[in-house]
């Protein structure tokens, strides 16, 4: 019974915002972008929890940061604006570990641009649009690698918990994700 429970709530997750008359490559899109935001609402959710109590407020704030901007995803598609979703995921999610990234340093939140600039591929057709996205993706790694190595941390508190191998880990799986079929 949870488990069906579990399986019907996902599944109305991803059937936000779907509607008759998309094709089947839209209805694929609109599904992706919301188990997109539905996973990162998982784990930022998760951490939110975790960290609510705990003395490194940063990494708390950081996570309700990243919950409000997955749920952006979610409302965009119910509106049935789904370009502006799309869009919306991949400027917001490489803003978001950017900035996190050259806040917090060695975190390894950077390596989350790397797989956000493989989505591109997953979420436009046209070559133009993954060529622009893909490249903003690539030049904001660099920028975030050069940035961690001038810019003082300003996010670094002494009670900030090790994050950085469970990111690496995360980082794995959404590369693995990315690909699977």
């Amino acid at each position: 019974r949870p488990v069906r429970l579990l399986r019907a709530s996902w599944e109305r997750l991803l059937s936000i915002g779907l509607r008759a008359g998309l094709s089947p490559w839209q209805r694929k899109r609109v599904r992706l972008l919301n188990g997109i935001a539905g996973i990162a609402l998982g784990v930022l959710t998760t951490y939110t929890l975790v960290f609510m109590a705990s003395p490194d407020r940063v990494t708390f704030w950081l996570s309700v940061l990243g919950v409000g901007l997955n749920i952006g995803t979610l409302l965009l598609n119910y509106f049935r604006r789904y370009e502006a979703s799309a869009y919306y995921t991949i400027i917001s999610i490489a803003a978001y570990y950017a900035f996190v990234a050259i806040g917090k340093k060695n975190d390894a939140t950077e390596y989350f641009i790397i797989t956000n600039s493989i989505m591109t591929m997953l979420f436009f057709r046209e070559f133009r649009k993954i060529l622009v996205l893909f490249l903003l993706n690539v030049a904001a790694f660099f920028a975030v690698q050069y940035a961690i190595k001038v810019i003082p941390s300003f996010l670094y508190i002494p009670e900030s918990a090790p994050v950085h191998d469970t990111n690496v880990l995360l980082f794995i799986l959404t590369l693995f994700l990315v690909h699977c079929p």
